[in-house]
């Protein structure tokens, strides 16, 4: 699903015994993995003198300053779904196949509809187009989760994409600033919103819509990250 081309790079987090990683490695294509347990090296070493353009860095994907990919493909544990998009958010890459929780992909949908329940899903409804790609029954495990699964595709959403949903865009925009405070988000984000999509219209005014957002004085003052998903 992934097609990963020859000339791209693919990462996969926690090659684990490398059940997926020598199908990615197939071909002569250039594949990282990041795992975690080093005990793994008696499996992915063998993989490693098998495929010279394969390589495994041993450590914590959340803390693994990486190189730069095409696509990833991975089996991620559902317990570190949140962490692994926090770290997504930031990543510059074409298209990712993975294999995630049900619940989490529904909190993605509802998201799409208004529902600000989840953090997590108003935030990867900003920055991704989620596809369904299979449907994978909880009982398919060992041991089993308390949710069936999905392998998605991940593909990143573009500027002009975001262009053509304000909210999304300004969401999005200000969550990159998240250690900043709000106000201050909101009309940098405004501001480059006007200006991608009015051509500098001298009618616009930024104090106007910010007048017209009615939002809270306190809300303004608080950093972006310590905001509540209703806020």
């Amino acid at each position: 699903s992934a097609e990963i081309e020859h000339r791209e790079t693919c990462l996969e987090i926690g090659p684990g015994k490398g059940a997926i990683t020598k199908y990615l490695a197939e071909s002569g294509r250039k594949v990282i993995g990041v795992e975690i347990d080093r005990e793994m090296s008696s499996y992915l070493g063998p993989l490693s003198g098998d495929y010279p353009r394969l390589r495994i860095i041993y450590g914590d994907f959340l803390k693994t300053r990486l190189p730069r990919v095409d696509k990833i493909v991975s089996n991620v544990p559902f317990n570190l779904t949140e962490p692994l998009f926090m770290k997504l958010f930031d990543l510059n890459f074409k298209y990712a196949v993975l294999l995630l929780g049900e619940r989490f992909l529904d909190s993605v949908d509802r998201a799409h509809m208004g529902d600000v329940s989840s953090r997590l899903g108003l935030l990867a409804s900003c920055h991704f187009d989620i596809e369904t790609l299979m449907k994978v029954d909880r009982s398919s495990f060992t041991p089993e989760p308390s949710t069936n699964a999905r392998v998605v595709g991940i593909t990143p959403l573009k500027r002009n994409q975001l262009l053509r949903d304000p909210a999304r865009y300004i969401l999005r925009d200000i969550w990159k600033q998240k250690g900043k405070p709000t106000g201050h988000c909101i009309r940098t984000s405004l501001a480059g919103l006007a200006h991608a999509t009015l051509n500098g219209d001298s009618n616009f005014s930024l104090e106007a819509v910010l007048d017209d957002l009615d939002l809270q004085g306190s809300i303004l003052r608080k950093r972006v990250d310590t905001l509540t998903n209703q806020e």
